[in-house]
């Protein structure tokens, strides 16, 4: 028997030696880049800092799963290329883990964000001007983690969608693409306005907002129409119904998001 005790002892250490334990990896979760200890030593400094944190979330990773969800490169959307020609020449499925982007580039630095200013807000006797621009880039927040988890349930759709035999159904999903695409694209070329320029586009994101409200599909009437001639079916309709809610949604919050920044 203390001969066999003996064995197990130098098995194990044979096998530890040949089979060496897997350690899990944890995925890399981001951090912040500007909410640091030195940006809290003055107000000023202190506000930046959130409204660059903020504004880094917004152009990265919210960026990124959006356009994602929507099946179209980020670059595409960036680009002077016109928007009905990016989405009818792009069928293939982006893949994209929405979650996992929110667990690791979103979700600890939202944390951090909301924190940081509610720091920035105890240590500084603000006046009231100051604590409402804190009080929107919270807000500003909140709309950005709003329609990233809305885009969820939209991508599934968009993906099965895209590339149906039904043209009718196919046509509607490319309609919902292009008009985020559109939004997104509007937001990306105005962050850096000015002066004067400030105003004409902030007038023309209003217009764009009344845009995307006039063209949901039960408002606008397309719905009855594809339904009473037979073009979708039944489901077919009930998604439609739901991810036209939900684009606008998206869409609402992503102006919101720009009004509220820039």
């Amino acid at each position: 028997m203390l001969v066999l005790i003996w064995f197990i002892a130098v098995i194990r250490n044979v096998v530890s030696r040949i089979v060496p334990e897997v350690e899990e990896v944890e995925p890399d979760v981001d951090q912040p880049r500007y909410l640091n200890e030195n940006a809290l030593q003055y107000p000023q400094t202190a506000i930046k800092a959130l409204l660059d944190e903020t504004k880094r979330l917004f152009e990265g990773p919210c960026f990124e799963v959006i356009s994602h969800a929507l099946n179209l490169h980020r670059e595409d959307i960036k680009s002077h290329k016109k928007l009905k020609e990016v989405v009818l020449s792009s069928r293939d499925e982006m893949d994209v883990d929405i979650d996992e982007i929110y667990y690791t580039k979103v979700k600890t630095i939202y944390s951090k964000i909301i924190e940081y200013s509610t720091r920035i807000q105890s240590k500084f006797n603000f006046g009231p001007k100051r604590m409402e621009s804190i009080y929107q880039i919270k807000v500003a927040n909140r709309y950005m983690v709003e329609a990233i988890k809305n885009s969820r349930g939209l991508n599934k759709n968009i993906t099965r969608f895209m590339s149906s035999d039904n043209e009718h159904i196919r046509y509607e999903y490319d309609q919902l693409r292009r008009k985020t695409a559109k939004v997104l694209r509007r937001i990306y070329r105005y962050r850096k306005a000015e002066g004067p320029d400030i105003e004409m586009r902030l007038e023309k994101l209003m217009a764009l907002k009344f845009q995307v409200k006039q063209s949901d599909v039960l408002v606008n009437g397309r719905l009855d129409k594809l339904i009473r001639d037979g073009l979708i079916d039944s489901e077919m309709a009930t998604s439609l119904v739901n991810d036209s809610d939900n684009v606008a949604g998206i869409s609402k919050n992503l102006i919101r998001i720009a009004e509220l920044l820039y």
